[in-house]
């Protein structure tokens, strides 16, 4: 969060991929930041609902360029 107040964005101008639902994308909704969790092969354990969801940095690209 501190990064982007110092580089003077909105929230609203970012968006975070990460491939750990704790760290990444908890993370992320934690400070209202959109985000993208790159699964690869990992299984969702958690009980949280995970808006974006993107296999590889291919559909990644692909998410952002159609849905941004």
């Amino acid at each position: 969060m501190y990064q982007i107040i110092k580089i003077n964005i909105y929230k609203n101008e970012v968006i975070h991929i990460g491939d750990s639902i704790g760290s990444d994308i908890l993370g992320a909704k934690n400070c209202g930041i959109k985000s993208i969790w790159l699964k690869r092969n990992k299984i969702n354990r958690t009980n949280e609902s995970i808006e974006n969801i993107c296999i590889d940095l291919n559909e990644v690209k692909n998410f952002i360029e159609t849905k941004i």
